[in-house]
Order: C-alpha cells, then sequence, then structure tokens
C-alpha cells in the first residue's frame, strides 16, 4: 500500500493512529514473525485522498472529518460527505 499511495510505511502507520485509515488484520496464523496487512483498494484509495488534501491545504483534522463522512458513520455525516464535493478528490 505505501508504494501504490507513494508514501512510506511509517506514513502509513501515523495515518493509522490518527484514525484517518484503518489498521487490517494480520492474516491467521502468522505467528511471531507476524504476516503482511492486506489491504483493499479502498484503503489505497482513500490514503490518495489524504494525500490530495493535504496538497490542497487541509489539515489533517479536517482530513480526518472527510474520512468519517467517508466511511458513513453517520447519517449527517453521508448528506455533509455527498453536499461537499470531496469525492471528485477520490
Amino acid at each position: 500500500m505505501a508504494r501504490a499511495g507513494g508514501v512510506g510505511v511509517e506514513t502509513i502507520r501515523f495515518y493509522q493512529r490518527r484514525g484517518l485509515l484503518d489498521t487490517p488484520d494480520r492474516p491467521e496464523g502468522a505467528g511471531l514473525a507476524g504476516g503482511v496487512r492486506r489491504y483493499g483498494d479502498e484503503d489505497v484509495r482513500r490514503l490518495r485522498f489524504i494525500r490530495s488534501a493535504q496538497a490542497a491545504g487541509f489539515t489533517l483534522d479536517q482530513i480526518g472529518s472527510c474520512c468519517g463522512w467517508m466511511r458513513g458513520r453517520t447519517a449527517r455525516g453521508r448528506v455533509n460527505w455527498r453536499r461537499s464535493g470531496w469525492r471528485r478528490w477520490t
């Protein structure tokens, strides 16, 4: 995902800590060595959106609010998301 989004692994972890990206589960049976996390197309799309919004001058807090709308966490957020025009960036 880091390569697809044009960022480093630490950037992805930072966004996960900030709640901007979800942290996928590691595969079953990975043991102590750990497994490679599997990210989907939606995760890459959200990462690219975050980077585009930052380049446009939005703060991470503003982007986080929008990411909450993207995930449809609230009915009001879904309505605001549709009206916001942010969809063109994804």
